[in-house]
């Protein structure tokens, strides 16, 4: 009897919750088909791609990329304290992120020498066109997500305004799963809350903004928190079967 409840353990601790590695999947496909759809946008034979895959099944996949954000973020604030989490966070997404820039960077400024790439930030400084100081936004990830959603005028390189959006939502995190453990329902509703004011229309992207988004990131934290409620739930119903064989 004891055996067969510690097997049961083993095998509920050891089995891997594909549903998220699904949902990534269905993410990425969504995202890039969307992006993909954008170069029909002028044509007058091709309508479909403009009107169906642009744009809103985009913003669909964001969403499900965020909700994968928020469960993972809730796992690792169970294991880990606020400071380990705050510095995991920054060696998996603030280092990687400025090697990629910065690499890009310099190597459309050696390309240069054949081409010209204009709004190079690296090579508007080496210029004097921008300050030095200019490039801080993008060092800590927020350059294109204060221009594209706050039109700040930044040395922004490429469309990567999830990151900015992201490392907010990281950064306020500790926040929703202190609520989210003692209050889950009431959390989720106050995000629900705080998108629906947050969204401005007069904003050029709303749907960038981390007060939009927190519910999508909330959501994720909470369908974690109720799977493993209902998987305990299940594991208590395979102990007791288990006791009483």
């Amino acid at each position: 009897m004891l055996s067969a409840g510690l097997l049961t353990r083993k095998s509920m601790q050891t089995t891997r919750n594909y549903f998220f590695d699904i949902l990534r999947i269905l993410a990425v496909l969504l995202v890039v088909t969307s992006h993909y759809s954008y170069m029909f946008d002028t044509s007058t034979v091709l309508t479909f791609p403009r009107e169906y895959l642009t744009g809103g099944i985009g913003r669909l996949g964001v969403s499900f990329f965020f909700m994968i954000s928020g469960a993972l973020a809730y796992l690792s604030l169970r294991k880990y304290s606020v400071q380990e989490y705050y510095l995991k966070r920054v060696y998996s997404i603030l280092l990687p992120y400025n090697i990629a820039y910065f690499s890009m960077a310099i190597l459309f400024l050696i390309l240069s020498v054949f081409f010209l790439y204009p709004g190079n930030p690296l090579a508007d400084v080496l210029a004097g066109k921008r300050a030095f100081h200019s490039l801080l936004p993008s060092v800590l990830g927020f350059d294109h997500y204060l221009h594209g959603v706050y039109d700040i005028n930044t040395a922004y390189f490429t469309g990567e305004w999830f990151i900015g959006c992201i490392i907010l939502l990281y950064a306020v995190s500790p926040v929703i799963y202190w609520a989210i453990v003692r209050f889950p329902v009431c959390t989720m509703l106050a995000a629900v809350v705080v998108t629906l004011l947050a969204y401005d229309k007069s904003i050029v992207n709303p749907y960038w903004s981390a007060q939009v988004r927190v519910s999508d990131f909330t959501f994720g934290c909470c369908s974690y928190t109720f799977s493993r409620g209902s998987r305990a739930t299940v594991f208590r119903r395979r102990q007791s079967a288990c006791c009483w064989w």
